[in-house]
C-alpha cells in the first residue's frame, strides 16, 4: 500500500500506473461543488483502466450547514462518474444519530453512502 501526502492534482499517472484500488472517504465531499468536477476528472485520468474503490459521501441540506464536509448528492455522483466508472450503490442510511456534532449545528437529515467504483 502506497500513501501519498500532498497535493492531489500534483499527482500523475505515471505515479499511479500500478494502481489498482481507491478508497475515498473524504476528499469529494470536502471539495466545494465548482472543484469536484475537475477532481472527478483528474482521478479519472489518473487511474489505470479496471481500478476499482470505494466512494463514501454525506448528503444533507446543505443550506442547514456550511461545509466542508459538504453536501454530495446521489444525482451529482451519477453526474461526476457515469462517462468513466461503474458504480453501484453497496450502503445507504441516516447517520445523524451517530453524529452529534451535525446535530449541533442543525442537521435535520445525515445520510451516508457508499458506492462501489470501477474505472471503464
Amino acid at each position: 500500500m502506497d500513501i501519498y501526502y500532498g497535493d492531489f492534482f500534483a499527482l500523475t499517472a505515471q505515479q499511479l500506473a500500478d494502481c489498482t484500488a481507491l478508497y475515498d472517504r473524504a476528499a469529494l465531499i470536502a471539495l466545494p461543488p465548482e472543484m469536484r468536477e475537475r477532481y472527478v476528472a483528474h482521478l479519472t485520468q489518473l487511474l489505470p483502466r479496471r481500478c476499482q474503490g470505494l466512494l463514501v459521501i454525506l448528503d444533507y441540506g446543505q443550506e442547514q450547514m456550511d461545509g466542508p464536509p459538504f453536501a454530495v448528492p446521489d444525482s451529482e455522483v451519477h453526474q461526476l462518474f457515469t462517462a468513466a466508472w461503474q458504480f453501484e450503490t453497496v450502503e445507504s442510511g441516516d447517520v445523524l444519530g451517530g453524529n452529534w456534532k451535525f446535530l449541533q449545528r442543525g442537521l435535520q437529515r445525515l445520510d451516508e453512502r457508499v458506492y462501489r467504483l470501477g474505472k471503464n
